[in-house]
């Protein structure tokens, strides 16, 4: 079973990444409005963020970001990277997802990897919450690692410090 993590719903469309944000704080047990993270991660009037302007402004905040994999990684370094981080140190990671190549990305928040219930129990599945649905979800890693890799493995990891 996963992990306590606060659930949130994305309030439209295009509202992933803040809501992720949102979520990864109050896992924190610091509590803020969408419209307060949304403007850190400067969403866009039509909605939407980019990730290389939401970063800085987190930090203005005074939140620690840390990027966790960019795109010049292979499968296995950003696999590594993610395991280490979730596994190790226990922190959640939030990906941006893509669901072809080229296309805009969808940002989710890993909270654990579990090892699946089917066959050997040997392969990896990714359990996330997605504020699309506001659900947490479990996909199989052969999966998640292709959508990520759609998106250069876009990824960081929120510090409270």
């Amino acid at each position: 079973m996963p992990r306590d993590f606060p659930v949130r719903k994305q309030p439209h469309p295009k509202g992933c990444l803040p809501t992720c944000v949102q979520a990864v704080l109050a896992s924190y047990g610091e509590h803020y409005s969408y419209d307060e993270v949304a403007e850190w991660c400067r969403e866009l009037p039509q909605g939407g963020c980019f990730w290389s302007d939401s970063l800085p402004g987190l930090t203005g905040q005074g939140y620690t970001v840390n990027e966790l994999a960019v795109g010049d990684e292979t499968a296995a370094e950003a696999l590594t990277k993610l395991r280490d981080a979730v596994e190790v140190d226990s922190q959640v990671v939030i990906a941006e997802l893509g669901f072809d190549v080229g296309t805009a990305g969808h940002a989710v928040v890993v909270i654990e990897l579990a090892h699946n219930d089917a066959g050997t129990g040997s392969e990896l599945d990714v359990i996330y919450m997605d504020p699309d649905r506001g659900e947490i979800l479990q996909m199989p890693m052969a999966t998640f690692l292709k959508k990520w890799a759609h998106r250069d493995y876009q990824s960081c990891v929120i510090l409270n410090e």
